[in-house]
């Protein structure tokens, strides 16, 4: 491996947003930082040209790597380093280009699965502060390392023992749109990237924030909706209990000590006509609809419901019971009248 001075994005410091040179200023803004990431950076094949494969030209895009382990180790580097206006190597180009530094407390934040380091940054150059106001914010550092390719030719190249030099303001990072310079309430709509609707109206906020409240708005109406049937499910529930008290105090009425003499007698009536009717019907262990329904049918007539069949059954027993009279009457009306059998002068037999 050969160790190498890099930068992490090629626009030189003329290519920055134009502003005066200015002088040092006793004007000092304070801003949060995050200069670096982890992951994988793109590089044009020309930067680390001497160790790369014969296949690959200059200008194929290449992938450089910043392994956690690395990240971890090149921090120190990163606390108090002097911030640039555009790439200058500090110690080796021009250092007019100077307008600030990182502050010396760090820490370790974790967006969408790779590391960054935040620390403060203090711009004490009028340049830098201008520049940071019209839009100059994204950050690029540059550092040395050692670099080796890792792989064929769709490899990568493995940066390690990294040491920070500078960070530089740029128009643009390769680390992307969060390795910058921001102050939270130096432009309210600095990093409102993400619109969201609530009660109607929208609203534009953090990408990270509007994902957590989407997140958290589909899980609440996923448990609403689960309220929505736990409640549903409790009301049929309250109805059904509702029926079942109901129920259960037409029994204890209907079946009252008071009542219980009633209802056998009329059980017992109601056996007593049906045997008159039909001695082959079986009764033990039967409701009195289900005995009239047999009974019906075993003399031919059938009834759609049960007031019908009731109907039915006291016409029969009125039947039955005006036969029987009727019946009653004839056998006493040709009742046999006792034989006399005379004999000389006596009564000698009487057959009935």
């Amino acid at each position: 491996m050969k160790r190498m001075q890099r930068i992490n994005f090629g626009i030189s410091k003329d290519k920055c947003h134009a502003v005066d040179k200015g002088q040092s200023t006793s004007e000092r803004l304070v801003l949060d930082a995050m200069p670096c990431r982890t992951g994988n950076y793109e590089n044009m094949g020309f930067e680390y040209w001497d160790i790369l494969p014969s296949e690959i030209s200059p200008l194929d895009v290449v992938i450089s790597k910043i392994s956690e382990i690395e990240f971890n180790k090149m921090l120190d580097t990163l606390k108090g380093a002097l911030i640039t206006l555009g790439h200058t190597f500090v110690g080796r180009d021009d250092r007019d280009d100077i307008v600030g530094h990182l502050g010396d407390e760090l820490e370790v934040v974790n967006k969408d699965g790779d590391l960054y380091a935040k620390q403060k940054a203090y711009l004490t150059d009028s340049r830098g502060i201008s520049a940071f106001t019209v839009g100059e914010k994204e950050l690029s550092i540059g550092f040395t390392c050692y670099a080796d390719w890792v792989g064929d030719s769709s490899g990568y190249i493995d940066l390690t023992d990294i040491e920070i030099n500078h960070v530089a303001i740029v128009e643009r990072g390769r680390a992307g749109n969060q390795a910058k310079l921001f102050e939270k309430n130096f432009n309210k709509n600095e990093g409102l990237n993400m619109k969201i609707e609530i009660g109607g109206n929208s609203f534009e906020v953090a990408e990270d924030v509007g994902k957590a409240f989407i997140a958290y708005s589909t899980e609440n109406k996923a448990t609403n909706s689960k309220v929505a049937e736990l409640q549903t499910e409790v009301g049929e529930l309250k109805a059904k209990h509702s029926e079942a008290l109901k129920l259960a105090e037409k029994v204890k009425t209907e079946y009252s000590e008071s009542n219980l003499d009633s209802l056998v007698a009329k059980r017992l009536a109601f056996i007593d006509g049906v045997k008159k009717l039909d001695k082959n019907v079986t009764i033990e262990n039967r409701a009195n609809d289900d005995i009239i329904k047999e009974v019906l049918h075993n003399r031919g007539i059938e009834a759609d419901n049960e007031n019908e069949r009731a109907g039915a059954f006291k016409a029969l027993l009125a039947t039955a019971s005006n036969s029987e009279t009727k019946a009653k009457e004839t056998t006493e009306n040709t009742k046999t009248v006792p034989k006399v059998v005379l004999g000389k002068g006596y009564v000698t037999e009487v057959i009935l």
